[in-house]
């Protein structure tokens, strides 16, 4: 699988209840609860998808499947609001 990574205009910081990502490109703005913010963090550690996932499930007591789901629908989520990129081989 190739590996997930911010945009390259995302700046964002975490708060008590979870991470705001801006983008400047585009000014749009979004706040991540968690788990979601658990996955961002995750994702810009350059875990892989395997390493999200199954710590997804430990921080968030959640099952094997259901952690999949989460980060699958949090993945299309913040790719099609420009917030994260697939690196491709070249990267």
């Amino acid at each position: 699988m190739n590996k997930l990574r911010p945009a390259g205009a995302i700046r964002w910081a975490a708060e008590i209840d979870g991470i705001v990502l801006l983008n400047d490109q585009t000014g749009k703005c979004i706040k991540l609860a968690y788990p979601q913010a658990a996955l961002w963090d995750f994702i810009t550690r350059g875990d892989s998808l395997k390493q999200i996932t199954r710590k997804l499930a430990l921080v968030a007591s959640l099952e094997s499947a259901a952690a999949e789901r989460l980060a699958a629908e949090a993945i299309t989520l913040l790719m099609r609001d420009g917030f994260l990129l697939r690196e491709g081989i070249h990267g």
